[in-house]
């Protein structure tokens, strides 16, 4: 349309992201027809799958969902299971969006377990007396906060929504070993709970309002504004291995989120570094966020 002069613009997106499908097991019947996921069953004796008529069933290839394969799964009777938020949760959780996602039911059916963890979290907090708990772990509790909120906001603005997931999978298991041991204040406990309710929106909406409704906070979640860190924390630096073709040779400090291409430039005038990679091809870096640059020549 450009060049037929319809329109005064050059490409309007500055990039193209291509997400990935949602792939299942396709299943054949003796007489070689597709058959649904719904419609076969798993034989823990035979160790086989067998259809609703008891034959046995070929399972073939994991292959992109498709009507005329049939390995598609209901949406609507996963929402009427475990709830449309179980059915997001797990496929932000499972890969990255740009990569294919396998639909599995123990995918699913741990995703329903973590969000269970999570209101029973909070209705256990809201249940026990004050003079149950001490302050021993307040400080670490909001270090942990502040860290996760930066992590998850980094992660959500990149696009990687698998990894924000992981924040809140590594947040969950250090505020239960501190309720466990009632090693925070009370309130420390619920304003936590009140930040992470706003933080799990993007993901899981209806338990994210059913939190904040939970804990007397006014008007909805979704109106509010996104956290932010409440201060700058110390610990905000990561050590990472320097590798000429998987061999470390120098480990250097970097800013916690220090994206590839900015260790990579620090990387590569390094004195020590420079020693190994002088006058050769560099065919390819492996980055592995917060622990590995690995340089292969």
């Amino acid at each position: 349309m450009r060049d037929t002069n319809h329109i005064n613009l050059d490409e309007p997106f500055k990039g193209l992201f291509t997400q990935g499908m949602v792939t299942h097991q396709t299943y054949k019947s003796s007489n070689n027809k597709w058959l649904e996921p719904s419609e076969i069953k798993y034989d823990e004796i035979k160790k086989q799958f067998l259809d609703k008529n008891n034959k046995i069933v070929t399972a073939g290839k994991i292959e992109k969902m498709s009507k005329s394969k049939k390995n598609v799964v209901d949406p609507e009777k996963i929402i009427k299971i475990y709830g449309a938020d179980t059915a997001r949760w797990f496929m932000l959780s499972d890969s990255p969006p740009d990569r294919d996602l396998e639909w599995t039911d123990s995918g699913i059916g741990g995703s329903y377990k973590f969000i269970n963890k999570i209101w029973r979290l909070v209705n256990e907090v809201m249940l026990i007396e004050e003079s149950k708990f001490n302050s021993t772990d307040n400080v670490n509790l909001n270090d942990q906060l502040n860290f996760s909120i930066i992590n998850i906001t980094q992660n959500i603005e990149n696009f990687h929504f698998n990894k924000s997931v992981a924040n809140v999978y590594e947040l969950l298991n250090a505020v239960q070993k501190i309720i466990d041991k009632k090693s925070a204040s009370k309130k420390n406990l619920l304003g936590f709970f009140k930040t992470l309710a706003l933080l799990l929106q993007p993901f899981v909406p209806h338990i994210s309002e059913e939190i904040w409704k939970k804990l007397k906070c006014s008007n909805l979640a979704i109106n509010q504004k996104w956290p932010k860190p409440s201060k700058i924390i110390k610990i905000m630096k990561s050590k990472i291995a320097i590798q000429i073709n998987g061999k470390t040779k120098k480990i250097l400090e970097f800013k916690y989120g220090t994206t590839k291409e900015e260790v990579k430039k620090v990387v590569i005038v390094d004195d020590k570094i420079q020693k190994h990679i002088q006058n050769k091809n560099i065919k390819k870096v492996v980055f592995i966020p917060e622990k590995i640059i690995n340089i292969v020549l």
